[in-house]
């Protein structure tokens, strides 16, 4: 049998075992129940955990956790057949389970002290009320003693599933704390029925929560291995929307802000004095600096009688290093703001070294991921000099690790800065070059906003424009440099970067963030190449989007069908490349596909509100689809 037979027959057999069981479930919540039918419904699970177990060496997945979670499902259904026959015994078995359990969590996580902490939480309340409750007779020591203990270890359990899922939010990690949470329900449910009040509410809560709990935590083998296969699995896939869906319901109340507009770099001094700020570091990058850039704003600081503190040493792609060196230049010189001035990563140094300042205990890979700051960070004014980061306007903040390479991005509110300087004239040097990659990285903000699933009005009114105006202004700001379509770029830039700050963009930044960690590849070259391949790979459930762009950029009628006008806006962006001589291809070693794989899915799921919700395996199509034959 091929594995996608075998697959298919695991998921009917699943279907057909959890239907069972919860059929049993109902029978025992109010009717009487004996050993022989407790012991088909505890089978029910452990089969479950069979099936699984078998697809994982069907598609030789790592066996550990499934291994391991079997052994503890095995113990636990012992557990459930002896209980009522020895109840120190089942409590033993079921003890030993729930150290399984643990022992397989720590194998998707190595062992935290939030683990700890977050078993404490849990252990202390049980163990205050087990003990100080009136309402529990134990009938002795000894039977309160094996109450506590077994609180202790199911504590633990607990803990351990829901620091996972703190750290880690997936569907594996989302089943394996709702699991965990359920047991512990059905435990308190069970010693309040056995050792307090007996009644058919405890009984009902008892059993309600345990066979769910025992199935979510077999079907963990198969969302594990699925993952593991490289396909995602129908469970993932529903988190993930779950989870994006939750972010686009609290969008309109979330505390965005959108950057105060200073339309000339001159402006920056009187915005200092409103401020009450003395003394601003100046971020920025060597070739920047060398190129004068800064030259204006520096004799407009002195000519105000400001103080400042260069710091010209950001990498493209800058590192957690980067960010450390400017932190501490910005505490020596005892700086009470900043001026990013450049592109996004100048932007992304200095957001980082606001991250780091009013977060000193936390580095830089702790703030990763979402709301970790959630401190006001020092006073930040923006000065974009290429047309394409939207950096002024976002609460993201990527940094590369400077010992792994691994590029992460840190999101949160305050991060967006206060100033955004729209000011033309420092983009009039910009290399063609530059002005090429940046302006299509742009246009990728912007289509991966309109696109996604969590935009709404603004953000799709904000997209769309962008796009028109780069569609209209790209070419020329690259080769005429006029300041009108150098101006035109910049409101697109940022009209894309308000988009995307709150609709997110989709794979086509996952992948292109994995190579210029690896690579150092140029953020916006790889989104340039990408974004066609991208598209074209998620078919027809962009087809309709597709189509509203080019009708709003005036590339076709209302006549068009949406197939049609998807396949121009396509060729448009394919042409722009070709007219801006961007490759069609980029550096990906073939070695380093699994890694760049996994730190693109892990970056995408379960964030990113793309059109389509793809698994590792299609994600590394994407990578051989660009990769440069000759690498």
């Amino acid at each position: 049998m091929n594995n996608r037979k075998l697959k298919i027959a695991a998921i009917v057999l699943n279907c057909i075992l959890c239907a069972a069981t919860i059929a049993f479930d109902v029978v025992f919540t109010f009717f009487e129940k004996t050993l022989l039918m407790k012991g088909i419904a505890s089978a029910g699970f452990v089969l479950v955990g069979i099936v699984c177990f078998v697809w994982s060496l069907k598609i030789k997945a790592d066996v550990k956790f499934p291994a391991i979670m079997l052994c503890g499902l095995v113990f636990a259904m012992a557990g459930d057949i002896v209980l009522n026959i020895h109840f120190i015994a089942g409590a033993a078995l079921f003890a030993v389970g729930h150290v399984l359990y643990v022992c397989s969590y720590m194998f998707l996580q190595k062992f935290k002290w939030t683990d700890l902490i977050a078993g404490l939480c849990v252990f202390v309340p049980a163990v205050l009320f087990i003990t100080l409750a009136p309402i529990f007779d134990f009938g002795g020591i000894l039977m309160e003693i094996v109450c506590i203990v077994y609180g202790l270890i199911l504590s633990c359990m607990l803990g351990k599933a829901i620091s996972l899922l703190i750290r880690k939010q997936s569907a594996l990690h989302a089943m394996i704390a709702i699991g965990s949470i359920l047991f512990f329900v059905s435990d308190f449910a069970l010693l309040i029925n056995m050792f307090a009040i007996k009644n058919l509410a405890t009984r009902v809560v008892c059993l309600g929560t345990y066979y769910p709990a025992q199935l979510l935590l077999a079907l963990s083998i198969f969302v594990y291995c699925t993952a593991k296969e490289g396909k995602m699995s129908v469970l993932t896939k529903a988190f993930s929307r779950i989870y994006q869906g939750i972010f686009k319901l609290l969008l309109p109340i979330l505390p965005y802000k959108d950057p105060e507009i200073i339309d000339k770099v001159e402006e920056i001094p009187a915005v200092l004095e409103k401020n009450g700020k003395k003394k601003p570091l100046l971020v920025t990058d060597k070739t920047i600096y060398s190129f004068g850039l800064c030259a204006g704003l520096e004799a407009s600081l002195k000519e105000h009688g400001f103080d400042y503190a260069l710091f010209d040493e950001v990498v493209a792609n800058p590192t957690s290093e980067n960010v450390e060196n400017a932190l501490q230049l910005y505490k020596n010189e005892n700086c009470d703001c900043m001026i990013a001035f450049g592109g996004g990563s100048p932007m992304d140094c200095a957001k980082g070294v606001g991250a780091r300042f009013i977060r000193p205990k936390k580095s830089l890979a702790k703030l990763g991921g979402i709301l970790k700051v959630r401190k006001k960070i020092p006073l930040l004014i923006a000065v974009p000099t290429t047309a394409g980061t939207g950096s002024e306007t976002t609460l993201a903040c990527v940094i590369v690790d400077g010992k792994t390479r691994h590029k992460y991005a840190i999101n949160d509110f305050p991060l967006i800065p206060s100033y955004a300087v729209l000011d033309e004239e420092v983009t009039l040097t910009m290399p063609p070059r530059v002005a090429t990659t940046t302006g299509m990285d742009a246009l990728t903000h912007a289509i991966e906003a309109y696109i996604g699933k969590s935009g709404n009005k603004s953000t799709r009114k904000d997209a769309l424009e962008a796009i028109k105006l780069i569609f209209e202004n790209i070419e020329i700001s690259c080769n005429d440099k006029t300041r009108e379509a150098r101006k035109n770029m910049l409101v697109a830039s940022h009209k894309a970067g308000r988009a995307f700050s709150k609709a997110y963009v989709g794979y086509v930044h996952a992948v292109a963030h994995s190579l210029g960690g690896k690579y150092d590849t140029p953020h916006g070259l790889a989104n340039a190449v990408l974004l066609p391949v991208v598209l074209r790979k998620y078919g027809k459930t962009i087809f309709k989007k597709l189509n509203e762009i080019a009708l709003f950029c005036g590339l076709t009628d209302n006549a068009t069908s949406p197939a049609e006008g998807a396949e121009v806006v396509i060729k448009k962006i394919e042409g722009l490349n070709g007219a801006l001589n961007i490759p069609k291809t980029l550096t990906v070693h073939e070695e380093d596909v699994d890694e760049l794989t996994e730190y693109a899915y892990k970056e995408a799921t379960p964030l990113y509100p793309v059109p389509v919700l793809w698994g590792k395996a299609e994600l590394k199509e994407i990578y051989k689809s660009v990769a440069n034959v000759n690498e």
